[in-house]
């Protein structure tokens, strides 16, 4: 027993010293150290580090005087350049910020052009020092940054934390507190009747937001704070909401500025309707044409000049996806064009567990899968044959154009810092709208002449470009409100052609009608109104000009000017409790967790026992081309191992795919045991209602003792519930049987209620069930049946707790 002791603790230790070297990203990554930071970045990437750089040490200052936080640890910043999204987060319990490099459009309510790296960094720097904002005299005392900030984040609203970090992003950068698009959001929910919402923080998932209920309220609440009572009443309400596990927004509020809170929020409503006068008086109105029931995330109005095109999603259809007319043409897909010939391009995101890329297609009547035009694309539209679209690179943007008869790409801008938010043409020339040194404006691109031409020079944002005739329709917030204008190409005058005061985007022309989405609370809505209906002319002229823009990727990617050392995942430790169930008894201890402050690995050493005996355990789970889990216990005399290893990928073919792999193997005294192998395809994986949808499922399972699985699923939807029928042969030995289970979820009422702010909530029942039958044994049993009551701790944390009945077999 004491040599094979021996031998678990050398190779735990062994797992542990060396796992640096095999667990590092699967990118060359190199670090560089500042004195609060350490930067970690791929070597093409410095120019970023550069940028923020430069203010980053300030930064660090003010925050830490805002919120009177030493850090004494660098904060790990990553910058890298293996996702197409647009999006960045961070994970105070380790001080580590992980940056997308992708600037936003304009449609996304977000800071765009030369300040995104710089806006995105204080945004996320905001949540680290929030995060290790720590004002309870219990916990502020506990020596572990990590335990003591996962302890303190159960006081911190995510409302909070979001507002906090706009507050910033606004006060050094353009944040959002300025931006028309999100303020839209916030806007049409002030209207909304049901406002306020703010307790619902981030954990509502079956009730929509355009942005997240915890951005807006955040927006909402800190903004008006810090507008009614200035940035030391702000400060203290925060030290006030952190200082108690029993303190709340609304409690610290009323006890630092002595004031109601609902007072305050009814003034908030009120100065928002006191508006309404002001956009009436400018001719705005509240008052549109309903079409048909598409609401929520609907977008993208298209027209190849006899249907309407758009992504749709509608309370009467459960799928959502590209719709011409009323005919879903191509599911889960939201970003499209289609041409005067009627082709249809579209883009898709896939994945296989390292990158997340865009790949834009060319439908065509192949097999298999459409036409692939090009990778990591983010805009597209067609000029006639030319299919014109952007591509990322290292943070930069490039424009080019695929001809469709010639099968040949060129180039119309070399890669930049600019971002294309939307793409219209006519065949001759393509009109683009691009943000470059924080302006947004049209642009027209020759083919002949290959020369650029300036259409708009102000600091309005044109987006949702549309060309009919002698005019390009689009949606742009002249008045701080999005609507949408046109320009005459002959006279250059600019005129008004909706008048509404939450919002109007996407303009298309079709058979005498101008169809547009209208904006709400709700989301966007399908909307029209007859064309060449009275406009309003704005004033607005336009000059135009030609204007050539020479490309930056060879002054952005220089030579590398530092000195830089290769990336080193180092690892962290902390303590952390254990359970684990032997035969039918029950084991709890603890032992050291480590986790790598990349989050690539993660692993615990430790003992259980059940008061009679120790078992010492060993847990390990690292990320190296696959997911990969070592599991090691000693028990009874034996060292019990396991390795398993896995993959998922998601791939497109007409369809979304979603597909993977897992192997596990068994040890005995290191002796081989036993092995499984599984694997699943998924067709189109969506959602609706907040439930898990998809075309089918199957999985496949066989293990090295005879045993083995395959089985067939299709959920479906009615009656609000959830049936998922799965049809599947398993054996057991000699042993086979076909078994048919049926599992239902049905959401019986949704109350949403709360106290203390939103830090408990009940937010309603689920119906559940469980029942198989067995063909061997010709008898049906219902294996589960109850109520799952949801409910939300402290803020976020949502679990659904069952109540059930024994399972029971039918006669």
């Amino acid at each position: 027993m004491k040599k094979n002791l021996i031998i678990f603790l050398i190779l735990i230790f062994s797992v542990l010293s060396f796992s640096g070297i095999f667990y590092n990203p699967p990118k060359e990554l190199y670090e560089k150290e500042t004195e609060h930071f350490k930067f970690i970045f791929e070597p093409e990437l410095y120019y970023i580090f550069d940028e923020i750089n430069a203010f980053s040490d300030s930064l660090f200052q003010d925050y830490s005087e805002f919120y009177d936080v030493e850090i004494k640890d660098r904060i790990n910043v990553y910058i890298l350049d293996d996702v197409d999204i647009v999006n960045s987060f961070a994970v105070s319990q380790i001080n580590s910020i992980r940056i997308y490099i992708n600037a936003p459009s304009d449609n996304d309510g977000l800071q765009n052009g030369n300040d995104w790296f710089r806006f995105v960094f204080s945004h996320e720097l905001n949540h680290i020092f929030y995060g290790n904002s720590v004002k309870d005299w219990i916990i502020k005392w506990i020596p572990s940054n990590f335990i003591k900030n996962t302890i303190a984040s159960f006081y911190k609203p995510s409302y909070l934390h979001e507002g906090l970090s706009i507050f910033m992003e606004s006060k050094y950068f353009k944040g959002r507190f300025d931006n028309d698009m999100f303020n839209m959001f916030v806007r049409a929910e002030i209207y909304d009747n049901d406002f306020p919402r703010y307790y619902l923080g981030g954990a509502s998932p079956d009730l929509w937001t355009p942005a997240g209920f915890n951005y807006i309220y955040g927006e909402i609440i800190v903004k008006e704070i810090y507008s009614l009572y200035g940035e030391d009443v702000l400060r203290d309400i925060i030290f006030s909401v952190d200082s108690s596990f029993f303190s709340d927004i609304s409690s610290a509020f009323e006890k630092i500025t002595n004031n109601s809170w609902d007072e305050f929020l009814d003034r908030i409503k009120s100065g928002y309707f006191n508006n309404i006068d002001i956009y009436e008086s400018m001719g705005y109105t509240f008052e549109w044409n309903k079409t048909d029931d598409s609401y929520q995330n609907t977008d993208n109005l298209k027209t190849d000049g006899e249907s309407i095109y758009g992504y749709f999603e509608k309370e009467s259809e459960i799928k959502k996806g590209v719709y011409r007319d009323n005919e879903l043409i191509i599911e889960n897909v939201r970003k499209f064009d289609v041409s005067y010939d009627k082709n249809i391009a579209y883009l898709v995101y896939t994945s296989d567990g390292n990158e997340a890329h865009s790949k834009l297609f060319l439908k065509c009547e192949c097999p298999f899968s459409d036409t692939l035009i090009a990778e990591r694309v983010s805009e597209f539209g067609f000029s006639g044959d030319n299919l014109v679209y952007t591509v990322r690179n290292k943070g930069l943007i490039g424009l080019f154009y695929y001809n469709m008869k010639t099968k040949k790409t060129s180039k119309i801008l070399d890669y930049g810092r600019y971002v294309i938010n939307s793409v219209t043409g006519n065949g001759s020339d393509v009109f683009f709208s691009m943000n470059s040194d924080g302006k947004s404006d049209i642009f027209r691109y020759n083919f002949q002449n290959m020369n650029i031409y300036r259409v708009t020079d102000d600091d309005n944002i044109e987006i949702d470009l549309f060309l009919y005739e002698n005019y390009i329709y689009y949606s742009s917030n002249y008045d701080g409100i999005y609507n949408i204008y046109r320009i005459d190409l002959e006279t250059l005058s600019v005129e008004r052609v909706t008048d509404h005061i939450t919002g109007a985007f996407s303009p298309v022309i079709l058979k005498g009608k101008l169809y547009y989405l209208y904006y709400d609370s709700q989301g966007y809505h399908l909307s029209y109104k007859d064309y060449g209906a009275e406009t309003v002319k704005t004033g607005e002229t336009i000059e135009q000009r030609e204007v050539f823009i020479s490309g930056l990727y060879n002054v952005i990617y220089g030579d590398n000017k530092y000195e830089l050392n290769k990336y080193f995942e180092k690892p962290g430790f902390s303590f952390s409790p254990s359970f684990d169930i032997i035969g039918d008894e029950y084991y709890y201890g603890g032992g050291i967790s480590v986790l790598g402050e990349a989050l690539n690995y993660s692993g615990e050493i430790g003992l259980n026992t059940n008061m009679k005996k120790v078992v010492p355990y060993m847990n390990l789970e690292f990320e190296y081309y696959f997911n990969n889990k070592i599991n090691m216990k000693y028990y009874e005399g034996y060292f019990y191992s396991n390795y398993n290893i896995s993959k998922s990928f998601n791939y497109f073919a007409k369809k979304s795919i979603y597909t993977g792999f897992r192997t596990d193997i068994n040890f005995k005294n290191f002796n081989f045991e036993n092995a499984s192998f599984g694997g699943y395809y998924l067709s189109n994986l969506y959602s609706y209602k907040g439930f898990s949808m998809y075309d089918y499922r199957i999985d496949v399972s066989l293990s090295t003792t005879g045993n083995a699985y395959f089985g067939i699923s299709k959920p479906f939807y009615m009656l609000n519930t959830k049936f998922e029928p799965v049809l599947s042969y398993q054996k057991i030995g000699n042993s086979g049987d076909i078994m048919l289970n049926l599992s239902t979820t049905s959401v019986l009422f949704r109350p949403y209620m709360w106290i203390s702010d939103g830090k408990y909530r009940f937010d309603g029942l689920k119906l559940f069930s469980g029942t198989h039958y067995s063909l061997k044994e010709n008898r049906i049993k219902i294996d589960s049946i109850g109520v799952y009551f949801e409910l939300v701790f402290f803020y976020n944390y949502k679990i659904d707790l069952p109540l059930m009945v024994p399972s029971v077999y039918l006669p």
